[in-house]
């Protein structure tokens, strides 16, 4: 049988009008509709249940009605059975219709029975006798292929389909906000051909090709049977595939953070094609007042990459329009059902991750944390564009960090119906109120969005549930080594257990007095004696190998870092004060002389209490002690360096970083390896700052002769 000839056969089968249709009881089905149905679509089908008001789209008209969007017969005409059953059983997506799969079969034909009986319609003749499937939806569908894509990106210009679903699909086109209502008077917006998920009639090739030859009857959404020839609607089938993902069978539930030499800073970064995209779903903040009922922002995307530098992260998300409005007022009610499509709030992205780890594994809630759990927010707002660091405690307790405490950098865009935001941050930071992230280590991490011009602000959002960012460890280049190592020395034991086993019978036989040496002229060349050669040479080649992985270029600043050879890490928080002599009061109350400690040297510079300075402008990756003898010395990891590393900025950075030496010189050595610039900073001339540093990371003897 032709493939042409059995699709033909299937669709006939499902969409033929009351195919396989049970007769169904109209008693049975009032029943089962009171307990399951009435609460949405009211006790006689007049869409006026006691839910109706805070779902979206408003529930469907029964009473009086056979006007449906989603059917396989033709504009105009009423749905079959099927379609009706279609509906309750799998629910409509995207909306607050869910699928009834926990319903009997029987139980589900009675509902369609209901349905009917409230319209009369569906006992006419007529209307019958025309309820038969479209034709084309028997048709097989035209093969995706690039010029299908391309004939179909035609069909789409052609008709004006962006007027309403924008360039990209994403239904911000010009005339998104100013769609006519439907026909009971709902307001509606163009459906995001980027998210296949809310597809109201589903977003298989047969589903997308029902709704552009049917329409979306009582809605803008026209009918194209008559405008546009099946082979253009197939081609523009595979054109609205193309524009998107198929959806995941598993939903994400992590963000992979891969490690990468370089971290990306735009968006176009080749780099973030090694970052694996997560997509999340939103929902709708329905738990504290004022409440949102429906989320305008259905799904977030991210992608995330580090190394010792930092954190960079992709976020993207929809939105039909870039809202910049300033109105920050939250006076709307609770339980508001209107549907707002023009208010003048500015669109909002928050972050959040908690704030500390807690040792039994208990999240923060959900909603921003709460009085026992704080989270740490990374909150972008739209009318500054400007992405601002604040620790919460539950929607009313929201504190914006120091400027001198805000470390993430971010860059957000947007075109076509899209935000995307870059973030960078480093692992670790100095600030206790801060996430901090770690190699292998799971942080929780939330989304919460505001569309602004959707009435949402405050409490009125959409929100996600905890997920998970991992930053995968780099495998180590011994896991690549070891294996063939190990299989060689295996096969080596085992050619001497099978050879010695051998040479021992031979003596029992009585066939030699003793066993031969295998590495004697004697020895036959057996298996087991080319298994043992070619062990042992694995282990010679394995060693070597091993050595090169070890003797690998190694930043030896980490690696004495990692080694904690006799530093500690500096763990206190920065002393926050704008005033320049509070500043360098605090030094020379530490034992900095007053001459290192002069106000010109000290404008925009904020001390930390544990071993540093920061300069306005630098970017700290670490602050640790370097203990030589019974002096000390500081060591501070920059990802940026404002001075670009001179001699003059150095030693200026020097002589701030260091406390508790009064009488005593400091001087400082700087240097940059592998895009980190580090100071180190100690007591004595600076030949003896250069000795110590030479002897302590670069295993180098002193003397000045190596700086």
């Amino acid at each position: 049988m032709s493939a042409t000839l059995l699709f033909t056969l299937l669709i006939g089968l499902v969409s033929s009008p009351d195919a396989n249709a049970a007769q169904g009881s109209v008693e049975n089905g009032q029943k089962v509709y009171d307990q399951r149905c009435e609460q949405c679509h009211g006790a006689d089908g007049a869409a006026d249940g006691a839910a109706a008001p805070f779902v979206y789209p408003r529930p469907r008209v029964f009473k009086e009605n056979s006007v449906y969007k989603f059917a396989v017969t033709p504009d105009g005409v009423i749905p079959t059975d099927d379609d009706l059953y279609k509906v309750i059983d799998v629910g409509i997506p995207g909306t607050s219709m869910p699928g009834f799969p926990i319903l009997s079969e029987a139980e589900k034909w009675d509902l369609v029975a209901v349905i009917k009986s409230w319209s009369e319609d569906f006992a006419d003749p007529e209307y019958i006798a025309e309820a038969i499937p479209m034709k084309e939806l028997s048709c097989p569908p035209t093969a995706v292929s690039p010029d299908s894509i391309a004939r179909g990106r035609k069909v789409y210009e052609e008709n004006m389909c962006s007027d309403c679903h924008g360039a990209e699909g994403r239904g911000d086109g010009p005339n998104w906000a100013t769609l006519a209502e439907d026909s009971w008077g709902n307001i509606l917006v163009p459906r995001n051909l980027s998210n296949p998920e809310s597809f109201r009639n589903g977003y298989g090739q047969a589903d997308v090709m029902k709704t552009l030859s049917r329409g979306l009857t009582g809605s803008p959404m026209a009918s194209y049977r008559d405008v546009i020839t099946v082979a253009d609607r197939w081609d523009l089938v595979n054109y609205i595939g193309s524009l998107s993902e198929v959806p995941k069978q598993v939903k994400d539930e992590r963000i992979l953070a891969v490690k990468a030499e370089k971290l990306p800073t735009t968006a176009d970064d080749a780099g973030w094609d090694d970052a694996p995209l997560a997509r999340f779903s939103l929902l709708s903040q329905v738990i504290e007042p004022p409440r949102l009922y429906w989320p305008s922002v259905e799904f977030v995307s991210a992608q995330a990459l580090y190394n010792s530098q930092g954190l960079a992260m992709k976020v993207t998300w929809d939105d039909r329009s870039n809202s910049t409005g300033s109105n920050t007022e939250d006076n709307y009610e609770d339980r508001d059902g209107t549907v707002y499509r023009d208010t003048d709030h500015p669109d909002q992205m928050a972050i959040q991750f908690p704030a500390k780890k807690d040792k039994d594994g208990a999240r923060p809630y959900f909603l921003l944390g709460d009085k026992k759990r704080a989270v740490n927010t990374w909150w972008w707002r739209g009318d500054t564009n400007t992405l601002t660091e604040t620790n919460v405690k539950g929607f009313g307790s929201i504190q914006a960090q120091s400027p001198e405490s805000q470390q993430v950098k971010s860059t957000i865009t947007y075109a076509d119906g899209r935000y995307t935001m870059i973030i960078t941050r480093p692992l670790t930071t100095s600030d206790r109120n801060d996430v901090q992230f770690e190699e292998g280590g799971w942080t929780p991490v939330g989304f919460n969005v505001w569309d602004g011009t959707k009435g949402e602000i405050g409490q009125r959002r959409s929100v996600s549930t905890w997920y998970w960012l991992f930053l995968e460890p780099e495998i180590p280049a011994q896991a690549h080594v070891l294996p063939p190592v190990m299989f060689l020395l295996a096969l080596g034991a085992l050619g001497l257990l099978v050879r010695t086993t051998r040479e021992w019978a031979k003596v029992e036989s009585g066939e030699q007095e003793s066993p031969t040496p295998i590495m004697s002229e004697e020895a036959p060349t057996t298996d087991g004696k080319y298994g043992i050669l070619i062990g042992i040479l694995g282990v010679f080649v394995g060693a070597i190998l091993m050595q090169g992985v070890a003797s690998n270029d190694t930043d030896p600043v980490q690696a004495a870092i990692g080694n904690h050879q006799s530093i500690s890490l500096a763990t206190g928080s920065f002393y926050e004060s704008s005033d320049i002599d509070d500043v360098r009061n605090i030094l020379i109350d530490s034992g900095v002389p007053n001459a290192l400690a002069s106000a010109n040297d000290l404008s925009d510079a904020h001390l930390t209490l544990e071993g540093g300075i920061r300069i306005e402008g630098d970017h700290v990756g670490g602050a640790f002690r370097y203990r030589h003898g019974d002096e000390v010395f500081v060591l501070q990891k920059h990802n940026e360096l404002r001075g670009g590393g001179t001699t003059e900025h150095s030693r200026h950075i020097g002589h701030m970083l260091m406390r508790g030496y009064e009488g005593l010189g400091a001087n400082a050595a700087v240097w940059e390896m592998s895009g980190t610039f580090y100071v180190f900073s100690g007591p004595g001339s600076l030949d003896h700052v250069l000795d110590v540093a030479a002897m302590a990371f670069f295993n180098v003897d002193g003397g000045g002769a190596h700086h």
